[in-house]
C-alpha cells in the first residue's frame, strides 16, 4: 500500500486515477509529496522553484542510479518569454513551467526501476515516451519503457560542452531490438515534435534498432498522452497499443539507374545554332499557353471547374529537314526532344527579337525555304541605307557586299575554323558606331557591348557564339584601363576550340572550373588603329564623315526606315543558316585552294570570301571576284591602316636595296617575271650591311609617312628583326664587313607571305597587271582604293 504520509490524496489520485499507474510502480519509483520548502532547497532547487505543495518524481537513470529529481508544483510558476517579443496588448507571451529541474543539472534518461534489469536484453521490446508518469503507465501495463524529459532530450551536453546523443543509451542493448516511440498526439500537428521524432529514429536506427512509431489520436481537440490512452481505454492492453504502431514512412525511391559505359561522349548542344553529326539544329524559345483541365489529387483525376492557363517560354528545336522537337506532349506533329539523342545545355534565353519567330518556325516545318540571293540583296540594301562608304576601301557597292558577306558569315559560324574581326575606323562622326549597330542588328545574336556591360553578360554571350560589337574600343587596347577578364573574352576567340577557363561558385560547396567558348565574330569601333597582333586578325574599314543627309540622319534602330521588314529578314537569316549549313561547309576549303592570299593575310578574309564564293555559285554574279580582288588590294592599304610592322618595314627596305642591284646592269623592259631576273643575275644573292638596310627603312617611313619614329629605328633593332627572319650573316666581298646575305628567293618568299607585290617593291611593272587604270574604275561615280595601285 502507498504510504499516505509520502503522498497527499491529490497526488495519489493524479498518479493512480489520472495516469493509470499501479501501486507497485508508484512505490518502486518513490513518488512523494513535498510540503516543506527546505526539502527542495536540500535537493538543489532554486528559491524561485520552491513552490509547495507539490509532487517529487525521483529520476532513475539507465545505470540504476538515482542522482536527480524532478518536481511538479501544484501551482506552477509562470515566466515571460521576452525573446518572442511583445503581444499586441503590450504584454509578453507567458509560459507555464509544469516540471522543475534543479538549476544547472544535466539532462538524463529516466528508466523506471522495474525495467532497469531488462535494458540489457534486446529481445524485449522497448517503449520510449516523453515524461516519467507516461513511462510508469506503460510499465504498469507490462511494458519495458524509458522516458525522455522532453522530445528533444535524447541529446545533451558532454563534458567539453558539445551536444551529443546521451551516453545513458549506452546501457541499453539496441541492436536488432524492436523499439516503439510513442509521443503525445500533437506529434502530427507540431513541426518541432515531428522533427524530434525523425531525428531520434535516425539515431536509434544507426544503432541497429528496429524503430516503429505509435500515433495517438487527439480527443475533442485535446492532446492525448499514452497514460491518457490507457485510462480512456481500460479494456485495452499493451498489444492493442502495439497495433497502433506504424513504421517510419520511407521515401519512395526509384530503381537505381543501369550504368553503361559509353564509347564516346554524347552529343551536346551548347549554342542556339549548331552542326552535330551532319545535322544542323536551331534552338528557339517560343511562347506557349498550357491549359490544364484535369488534376490528380490523391490518386484521383479531378476535372477542374475552371481551366488553368499558364503562358511561358518553351525550348523548341528545329532540324534542317523541318522536324520540330519539343518538351512535353504538345502538337502530335512535334516529336519528343529526347529523340534527338542530344544533351541540350542552353541555360540562357536570348532576347526575343533575336530569336526565330514561331510563325517562321511553322513555315519552315511546312517546307518554306529562303532564297540565298534574295536574302543577300536585302542585307546589302539595309547596309546601303545607313552607311556611306565614300573614300573607303572600295566602291559603295563592293563595300556593302563586303559587310553583307560578313553578316551572313556570322550565321554560319559552326562551319568555320577561323574568323576575322571587323574594325570600323575613323574620326568622330564618321559612322563607326552606325556600322557597328547595323551589323549587330543583322548578325547572329548580335549585341553592341558598351564599356559598362557586366562580365557575366559577356561570358554568357561569348559562350553562345554571339556576334559582339564593342563600341569605343580605345580603352580595350590598354590593359591598365580595361577589365582583364572582359579584355580576354573580347580579344580571344578567332579560332575554333578557343576557350577561356573561369572559376565559378558551386553552390555553397566551393568553386568549380568553367570553360567558356570564345569562338565568335567580333567588331570594334575606334578612332585609333588596333595593335599589330589584333590588326593581323582584323579587316579595318576606314570611314569619313558623310555629307549625305539621308544616311547621316538615319538611325538603324528606327525599323520603319529599313527597306525591308526587319523581323522577316531576321527569320530568313535563321532559316538560311539552318537550311544551307551543310552546303556552305566545304567552301572554306575551296577558299584555301583558290584564294591568292596566304596564311595570316587570308585568315581575316576566309569566312567572308567563302560566303562570297558560295553566293556567287548561287547566282550573285561576280561577287567572288570583286571581294577576292578587294582582299588583295587591302594588303597594299595595310601600311596606312595598321600600326607599322617592323618585319614588313624590313622587307620593304631589303627590296629597295635589291632594286639598286637590278636596275643598274639590266633594262626594265627586259624583265617579265622573277625567272627573267634569275636568268640575268643567277641566284641574285647579295650581302647588305645593317646600316644600309636601316637607312632604306628610314626612307620608307618618310616616303610613305608611316606612323613610326625614325630615331627609334636603329641598326640594332633592324639587326634583331633580320635575325628573327633567319637571314644568315656573311662578310661583304671586298670590304670584309659583316652583313646579311639576301637573295631574290628570300624576298619572293617574304613578300608573298606578307601579301606584298615583289615587282612593286622592286620598282618594276607587274607583268600580271595589263591595265592598272581599269582595275580602279569599278563604277563611274565612286572612288576606289586611293593610293593602293
Amino acid at each position: 500500500m502507498t504510504d499516505s504520509v509520502r503522498l497527499q490524496p491529490q497526488h495519489l489520485a493524479m498518479l493512480r486515477d489520472e495516469s493509470g499507474i499501479s501501486e507497485q510502480v508508484i512505490q518502486a519509483r518513490g513518488y512523494r509529496s513535498i510540503l516543506d520548502r527546505d526539502e527542495l532547497r536540500k535537493l538543489g532547487f532554486a528559491p524561485s522553484q520552491e513552490r509547495v505543495p507539490g509532487l517529487l518524481l525521483p529520476l532513475h537513470t539507465t545505470d540504476g542510479q538515482n542522482s536527480l529529481n524532478v518536481y511538479r508544483p501544484d501551482k506552477p510558476r509562470v515566466v515571460e518569454e521576452r525573446r518572442k517579443g511583445k503581444l499586441p496588448d503590450g504584454t509578453y507571451p507567458q509560459k507555464v513551467i509544469k516540471y522543475e529541474l534543479p538549476k544547472g543539472t544535466a539532462v538524463r534518461l529516466d528508466c523506471p526501476p522495474i525495467c532497469q534489469p531488462q535494458l540489457a536484453d534486446p529481445s524485449i521490446p522497448l517503449f520510449i515516451t516523453e515524461g516519467q508518469k507516461k513511462a510508469d503507465a506503460l510499465v504498469s501495463n507490462g511494458a519495458c519503457a524509458i522516458a525522455l524529459l522532453g522530445v528533444w532530450n535524447f541529446k545533451g551536453k558532454n563534458v567539453m560542452g558539445g551536444t551529443t546523443f546521451l551516453a545513458d543509451f549506452d546501457h541499453i542493448a539496441l541492436n536488432d531490438r524492436e523499439v516503439f516511440i510513442v509521443f503525445d498526439s500533437d506529434v502530427m500537428t507540431k513541426t518541432a515534435v515531428r522533427q524530434a521524432l525523425k531525428r531520434l529514429t535516425e539515431h536509434l536506427q544507426r544503432k541497429k534498432a528496429t524503430v516503429v512509431h505509435i500515433y495517438l489520436t487527439a480527443v475533442d481537440g485535446a492532446k492525448v498522452g499514452v497514460d491518457d490512452w490507457f485510462v480512456a481505454n481500460p479494456d485495452k492492453t499493451l498489444n492493442d497499443l502495439k497495433a497502433l504502431a506504424e513504421g517510419p514512412r520511407p521515401e519512395i525511391k526509384a530503381a537505381p539507374p543501369t550504368i553503361e559505359l559509353l564509347d564516346e561522349a554524347p552529343a551536346m548542344m551548347t549554342r542556339p545554332l549548331a552542326l552535330i553529326d551532319k545535322h544542323t539544329y536551331l534552338a528557339t524559345w517560343v511562347y506557349v499557353k498550357a491549359t490544364t483541365r484535369e488534376k490528380e489529387i490523391k490518386g484521383e483525376v479531378i476535372t477542374l471547374a475552371e481551366p488553368i492557363e499558364d503562358v511561358k517560354q518553351q525550348l523548341v528545336i528545329l532540324r534542317e529537314d523541318g522536324v520540330i522537337f519539343t518538351e512535353g506532349a504538345g502538337d502530335k506533329s512535334y516529336r519528343p526532344i529526347q529523340e534527338t539523342g542530344i544533351i541540350f545545355k542552353l541555360p540562357e534565353i536570348p532576347q526575343q527579337d533575336k530569336l526565330l519567330s514561331s510563325i517562321s518556325l511553322k513555315e519552315y516545318a511546312e517546307g518554306k525555304r529562303p532564297d540565298p540571293v534574295d536574302v543577300f540583296h536585302r542585307v546589302t540594301a539595309v547596309v546601303n541605307t545607313f552607311i556611306d562608304f565614300d573614300r573607303s576601301l572600295a566602291s559603295q557597292q563592293v563595300m556593302t557586299e563586303l559587310i553583307a558577306c560578313f553578316i551572313l558569315a556570322t550565321w554560319f559560324l559552326p562551319v568555320w575554323k577561323v574568323v576575322g574581326n571587323l574594325w570600323p575606323n575613323g574620326d568622330r562622326g564618321s559612322g563607326k558606331t552606325q556600322l557597328l549597330v547595323v551589323v549587330c542588328e543583322l548578325a547572329y545574336l548580335g549585341m553592341v557591348v558598351l564599356a559598362g556591360g557586366s562580365f557575366a553578360t559577356l561570358r554568357d554571350l561569348a559562350d553562345y557564339g554571339a556576334t559582339l560589337g564593342f563600341d569605343d574600343a580605345e580603352n580595350l587596347a590598354d590593359p591598365r584601363k580595361a577589365d582583364p577578364d572582359k579584355r580576354t573574352l573580347l580579344l580571344a576567340g578567332n579560332r575554333r576550340g578557343n576557350v577561356v577557363t573561369l572559376k565559378e561558385k558551386d553552390g555553397n560547396n566551393g568553386w568549380k572550373t568553367r570553360q567558356v567558348q570564345t569562338f565568335s565574330f567580333r567588331l570594334f569601333s575606334a578612332i585609333h588603329l588596333p595593335d599589330n597582333v589584333l590588326a593581323s586578325r582584323t579587316i579595318i574599314v576606314p570611314l569619313i564623315r558623310t555629307p549625305d543627309r539621308k544616311r547621316a540622319n538615319a538611325d538603324p534602330l528606327e525599323y520603319e526606315l529599313w527597306p525591308y521588314d526587319r523581323r522577316q529578314l531576321m527569320d530568313d537569316l535563321w532559316c538560311l543558316a539552318l537550311a544551307y549549313m551543310n552546303e556552305v561547309q566545304p567552301y572554306e576549303g575551296k577558299i584555301n585552294q583558290e584564294a591568292r592570299l596566304l596564311g595570316r593575310n587570308l585568315e581575316p578574309w576566309r569566312a567572308v570570301l567563302a560566303m562570297a564564293r558560295w553566293l556567287d555559285d548561287k547566282g550573285v554574279s561576280g561577287l567572288w571576284h570583286r571581294l577576292e580582288q578587294l582582299a588583295i588590294d587591302y594588303q597594299q592599304e595595310r601600311p596606312n591602316l595598321e600600326l607599322s610592322d617592323y618585319t614588313a618595314l624590313t622587307i620593304r627596305a631589303l627590296c629597295r636595296l635589291m632594286a639598286t642591284k637590278i636596275s643598274a646592269p639590266f633594262g626594265i623592259s627586259d624583265v617579265y617575271d622573277v625567272s627573267d631576273i634569275r636568268q640575268m643575275m643567277g641566284k641574285g644573292e647579295f650581302v647588305f650591311l645593317t646600316k644600309y638596310i636601316t637607312s632604306q627603312a628610314h626612307k620608307v617611313i618618310e616616303d610613305d609617312e608611316l606612323d613610326l619614329d625614325t630615331d627609334k629605328i636603329t641598326s640594332r633593332k633592324i639587326g634583331r628583326v633580320l635575325g628573327t627572319m633567319r637571314f644568315v650573316k656573311e662578310r661583304e666581298p671586298g670590304t670584309g664587313n659583316r652583313g646579311w646575305k639576301v637573295g631574290l628567293d628570300d624576298l619572293e618568299r617574304w613578300t608573298t607571305a606578307y601579301g606584298m607585290s615583289l615587282f612593286k617593291e622592286l620598282g618594276l611593272p607587274d607583268p600580271n597587271v595589263t591595265n592598272v587604270t581599269d582595275v580602279t574604275n569599278v563604277t563611274q561615280d565612286e572612288d576606289v582604293l586611293a593610293g593602293v595601285l
